[in-house]
């Protein structure tokens, strides 16, 4: 395991004075692998996932006679597996199904089949230089998962959310001097197109379709599995549309910065979910309606992990991303 997801390791199980990493091995061998898979009396192995959580440890379950491998995961907190049901329903064996099994003391503990493929973080961090075809193949997949089983829905607009999400930031003190400025342009451009975006049809929607949470072929870009559909909600489509960003650019030490490739790429998405709401008989969306969606799903996340973490790259994430929406680009000149 890599120094920096041991580093994570080592958070979890600080403030859990009774539990190591060897103690949750030892649980998911005595006590889980006789229930996952009972009348087994064969070896089984145990290793830690390659990658982490700072909420979480995971490791590899694997019976050798009949080569299958099950991950479990102990939690400090108890997961909602409704949005896993559901994804689950909509999308099949790309969405495992997460089964609940128990406490071991004070922890949490699910498991799920074993999925093959590599995570689009590993990916993105390896020094392999992606094609266009395997990174097209991965933004076309990610705009099917998205807009699948979309639900027309007509609703009232939610005239207090700009509100709140200003508000949430009026005694914030910003280390990126023109953010404040730019949120606030942002949020005034949003105002008016409230009452447009009620006729948004409704997705279910990952609330962290970041690059950790989907497994890919390495040789096609195909995605293979969307992992941790735990809390997965139906929102208005598009108000998850700014973990996509991942695919477009990169972030330095300076801010975000966009590939060369960035608009073929949105191009792609913002057409193949569009062919998707066509296909069922959705007609009334198009970009120009789907981007400010995207606005108020990017203001959400980053403005609340901002207000929990207080730190400077929170906000290159956020700035970068404010830059790179269509009707920001004046704002971003002008500065």
């Amino acid at each position: 395991m890599e120094d920096y997801q041991q580093s994570l390791v080592d958070q979890f199980f600080s403030p859990l004075s009774s539990l190591t990493e060897e103690s949750c091995c030892r649980f998911a061998l005595e006590k889980l692998s006789p229930v996952m898979w009972p009348g087994g009396h064969d070896k089984i192995s145990i290793r830690p996932s390659s990658f982490q959580g700072s909420m979480s440890f995971t490791i590899i379950v694997h019976r050798a006679s009949i080569d299958e491998s099950i991950v479990v995961q102990f939690r400090s907190e108890e997961e909602d597996l409704s949005g896993v049901t559901e994804a689950h329903r909509i999308h099949g064996p790309l969405a495992p199904l997460v089964t609940y099994r128990g406490k071991y003391e004070d922890l949490f503990v699910y498991s799920s089949p074993f999925s093959p493929g590599t995570p689009y973080i590993e990916v993105l961090t390896s020094s392999k230089d992606l094609t266009l075809t395997h990174k097209t193949a991965t933004i076309l997949d990610l705009a099917d998962i998205i807009s699948r089983d979309a639900k027309r829905h007509t609703q009232d607009p939610d005239t207090c959310l700009l509100n709140s999400i200003q508000s949430g930031i009026g005694g914030y003190i910003f280390q990126l001097p023109n953010l404040h400025s730019a949120i606030y342009t942002c949020i005034d451009h949003l105002r008016p197109r409230m009452q447009e975006l009620t006729i948004l049809p409704l997705s279910l929607s990952h609330q962290d379709l970041s690059s950790f949470n989907y497994l890919i072929d390495d040789s096609t870009g195909r995605i293979t599995t969307v992992l941790d559909w735990s809390g997965a909600q139906y929102q208005p489509l598009g108000s998850n549309f700014h973990f996509v960003e991942d695919l477009l650019g990169y972030m330095t030490p300076t801010g975000w910065t966009y590939d060369e490739d960035r608009n073929t790429l949105e191009d792609s998405f913002y057409t193949r979910i569009c062919e998707n709401l066509q296909q069922q008989h959705i007609n009334s969306v198009n970009r120009e309606l789907l981007e400010p969606q995207k606005a108020i799903g990017l203001l959400q996340y980053y403005l609340e992990r901002l207000l929990k973490l207080k730190d400077k790259r929170t906000e290159l994430y956020l700035d970068g991303y404010l830059s790179g929406l269509t009707f920001m680009t004046q704002a971003y000149n002008v500065e």
